[in-house]
């Protein structure tokens, strides 16, 4: 009978383990990883680190995708942004027509383009002037007929409108069927 050297046999099992651990390395790994065994530990995140220096490899894919879905995020987020600043002037455009078709009267849409500076007079500056047939003492309402100025001034495309906050502001009213 002949007998094996011992250096043929310990390279025998050497390779039947490395076999065996490379057949049963996922439920190694995995089982690795539940039991917390310290030994494994280094090997799995040497195993990561060295996948993710592959350019092709998932992490770095995963990773180029994630950047691209935040771009993309933010660029639906600045759309949606929009598209609600378009809506709410949209809704507010409705409201006023109502209001301008319910109250029977002719009136006219303007812009608030400027405040004033100063802080002793509370008022704005509409975009429509006497051009637009805007006059002097005319009342100033919103989309919901509230009385907020009265036209102080008139220009050939602006007019101020001097708000009913301010001191300097007063109204001639009267009250129906008291």
């Amino acid at each position: 009978m002949a007998r094996r050297s011992p250096s043929r046999l310990l390279w025998v099992t050497v390779v039947v383990a490395i076999l065996g651990v490379v057949v049963a390395w996922p439920v190694t790994r995995s089982v690795a990883e539940r039991s917390g065994l310290w030994l494994f530990r280094p090997l799995v995140q040497a195993g990561s680190w060295l996948r993710s220096l592959n350019p092709n490899s998932d992490t770095q894919n995963i990773r180029r995708e994630r950047d691209d879905l935040r771009h993309q995020l933010n660029a639906v987020s600045v759309q949606l942004r929009a598209a609600n600043e378009r809506l709410s002037l949209i809704e507010a455009i409705a409201a006023l027509d109502q209001f301008t078709q319910a109250s029977k009267l002719h009136l006219l849409q303007a812009p608030v383009i400027a405040f004033s500076p100063d802080p002793g007079v509370q008022s704005i500056v509409i975009g429509q002037g006497s051009d637009h047939g805007v006059q002097l003492g005319l009342a100033v309402v919103t989309n919901d007929g509230v009385v907020v100025g009265k036209v102080v001034q008139v220009h050939q495309s602006i007019s101020t409108v001097l708000l009913t906050v301010d001191r300097q502001s007063a109204f001639a009213a009267r009250i129906q069927n008291a």
